[in-house]
């Protein structure tokens, strides 16, 4: 590309325009950037989240990092925080008001609340876990999500995306969330949910 191109919101690179909508562009663009780098250090992040979504994300990593290697589990939580930082920048740059994309989101809301009471319920009824229920649920909130993130994001982030949920979404991996012995960083994480569902962030 000639070096007076840019990047695109979505991702696709074209001359630079001039007026309002390039600049939302590149301003988007930027912020995109920002909550990548912000995903990485989890000092900063930490400044720039509601305090219950910074311990919800510091819940699920401990809790990963205990059901699985060190490595796999910092990647898991790390992709996590990041496509979540970035649908949050499409969301409140208005790149997703759209019919199509409303309409997505109150699917993604509904699949993420139903999935977060049955983690909340698990975690706390004694033999209530049932992993043919939560499975479902979590390939219907990645069907949700993956419109959005192949379209208005780069191919990284679907990439990301994919591994989350091909790695989380498998009977060996959801069985051993749940198991006994990590009951514990299992609760923690389950009272983090439930205090975002009463904040009304889920």
């Amino acid at each position: 590309h000639s070096d007076d191109s840019i990047m695109t919101a979505s991702g696709d690179a074209h001359g630079i325009e001039e007026g309002p909508a390039s600049m939302s562009s590149l301003a988007v663009r930027m912020q995109k950037k920002l909550a990548g780098k912000l995903a990485s250090n989890k000092r900063l992040s930490k400044k720039v989240l509601p305090d219950r979504a910074s311990a919800l994300f510091e819940s699920l990593h401990a809790l990963l990092r205990d059901c699985m290697e060190k490595e796999q589990a910092d990647k898991m939580a790390k992709y996590a925080l990041k496509l979540a930082l970035k649908v949050g920048v499409l969301s409140s740059n208005g790149l997703l008001d759209g019919e199509k994309e409303q309409e997505r989101l109150v699917k993604i809301k509904n699949h993420c609340h139903a999935l977060s009471l049955a983690v909340c319920s698990f975690a706390t009824v004694s033999y209530s876990y049932e992993r043919d229920f939560l499975l479902p649920l979590c390939s219907s909130l990645r069907d949700e999500l993956a419109p959005i993130v192949d379209y208005q994001l780069s191919d990284k982030s679907s990439a990301r995306l994919a591994y989350f949920f091909d790695t989380l979404c498998t009977p060996a991996v959801m069985d051993e969330l749940f198991r006994p012995s990590h009951d514990t960083l299992m609760k923690r994480f389950a009272a983090d949910i439930d205090a975002l569902i009463e904040s009304q962030y889920l």
